[in-house]
């Protein structure tokens, strides 16, 4: 086997692992070619009613014809990486959606796109205090992501208290 042919190969074995269930399909496309993007079918699956005046939902469905974009943690830092407003959940909280909005824009996406979202929070009594804001902001976004919240000793930098991971579908 020449060594083509062998990267073929690993290259469908690596394809064959990372497909992605319900044969949804990740597609890598330039900035300039988003804008060709089809609308897509969503459905919103809550079987109960009692999650949605915390601003998530418990599941979305999405047709396959979609590009897909995964967001790193982003956090409540400058423009250098640098924290900003210590000690100040809140704050931190709107800082890192400012983060994650133009992590977005740069895929031709905004916080409507979002379909996933993990928090980490420093202080579960300080998160649920903030709260209020955030669910605000997102749903005058027409953001309803379904969440995972979860509590940790740190993040990456002692001065940090929110962090927020986000996918997207456009």
């Amino acid at each position: 086997m020449n060594i083509n042919n062998q990267r073929r190969s690993i290259g469908k074995i690596i394809a064959a692992v990372f497909a992605f269930p319900c044969s949804l399909q990740a597609t890598l496309v330039s900035k300039n070619s988003l804008e060709d993007h089809k609308i897509m079918k969503k459905s919103i699956l809550n079987p109960w009613k009692w999650q949605e005046p915390h601003g998530f939902v418990q599941g979305r469905v999405f047709d396959a014809s979609s590009s897909i974009i995964f967001c790193a943690g982003q956090t409540s830092v400058d423009s250098s990486g640098n924290p900003v407003y210590k000690g100040d959940m809140k704050a931190q909280i709107h800082k890192s959606l400012d983060n994650l909005e133009m992590v977005l824009a740069e895929g031709s996406a905004s916080l409507r796109n979002v379909v996933r979202v993990t928090y980490y929070v420093r202080s579960m009594d300080d998160f649920f205090a903030a709260m209020p804001s955030m669910v605000e902001r997102l749903q005058k976004a027409e953001c309803k992501p379904t969440s995972t919240l979860i509590g940790v000793a740190s993040l990456f930098h002692p001065d940090i208290l929110f962090e927020i991971e986000a996918s997207a579908i456009i």
